[in-house]
């Protein structure tokens, strides 16, 4: 009776540790609700490219999982600018498309041109046999190429290198594992060349930012989904929430130019997830 306990533990946590397995995948210290991103990605050459975090956790297993189960096929990121005036400006509209098994295909964003007609700008993404995140295409143009060996683990994402030591990763970029976090740092030059200290953790995640005069920390839950960002500099702060609501995005909440000291936010950002589901689920 003890053999099969023991054993039907350790098959729970290889099964755990397998859904809660992630990529290595460097992703950015902020998220863009405006998803300005995707014009950007469409427009400009990417050289050291990190994802939007939001972006990010859609890409991964555990979000996989859940739109699949739901049979969803559509996520529309909607939402509003409120500044502190009352002024109230509508967000773009962001679509993101998933197929049968879950995973996301494509990210269409639609706004207004200055001739008041509504454009679309897209990505798309690829993936391998086994389903693992491949490339994401902006147009015939690819944005971000990930190469990975006969396991499955990238060695390469764009013309950053991946370097494995004992089986796990210990070196991306310049940037190497210290036994707590991989480190990107920059020397302080100057107001127009700021330096930095950025702590990534084993899954590429952003969990401390530090510059010249302000500093960034954030927070995961349990399921490892991004939930919280707080930055605070120069007398001021911005707060970052994220709300889920079934394993997957309910609600994003941004408040900026807030004092220190407390009051009210010069601005806040408010989106909601809308979902449309395949038929009969």
């Amino acid at each position: 009776m003890r053999t099969r306990i023991v054993s039907a533990i350790i098959c729970f946590f290889l099964t755990f540790s397998t859904l809660m397995a992630q990529d290595f995948i460097l992703s950015e210290g902020y998220a863009q609700l405006t998803h300005e991103f995707v014009h950007d990605y469409n427009t400009n050459k990417q050289n050291d490219l990190r994802l939007d975090p939001i972006l990010r956790d859609k890409l991964m297993q555990f979000y996989v999982d859940v739109i699949k189960r739901e049979a969803i096929m559509f996520e529309i990121h909607t939402g509003q600018v409120i500044s502190s005036d009352g002024t109230v400006t509508p967000l773009d509209t962001a679509i993101y498309e998933y197929n049968n098994d879950g995973r996301l295909i494509q990210l269409t964003v639609s706004s207004k041109n200055t001739a008041g007609v509504y454009q679309s700008t897209s990505l798309t993404f690829k993936y391998d046999k086994a389903g693992r995140f491949t490339e994401m295409m902006a147009g015939k143009k690819s944005v971000l190429k990930l190469t990975r060996d006969k396991k499955g683990n990238i060695t390469k994402a764009n013309n950053t290198s991946y370097t494995y030591k004992k089986g796990k990763l210990d070196k991306v970029g310049s940037m190497k594992w210290n036994g707590n976090y991989f480190v990107d740092k920059k020397k302080d030059n100057g107001v127009q060349d700021p330096g930095h200290e950025v702590l990534y953790d084993n899954y590429g995640r952003v969990w401390q930012a530090n510059w010249t005069e302000s500093f960034a920390v954030y927070a995961y839950d349990t399921r490892d989904r991004f939930v919280t960002r707080q930055w605070e500099g120069q007398g001021l702060k911005e707060d970052l929430m994220i709300m889920h609501s079934g394993g997957l995005h309910d609600q994003i909440i941004e408040m900026t130019g807030m004092s220190t000291e407390g009051g009210k936010p010069e601005q806040e950002i408010k989106v909601q997830v809308l979902r449309i589901y395949r038929d009969g689920k």
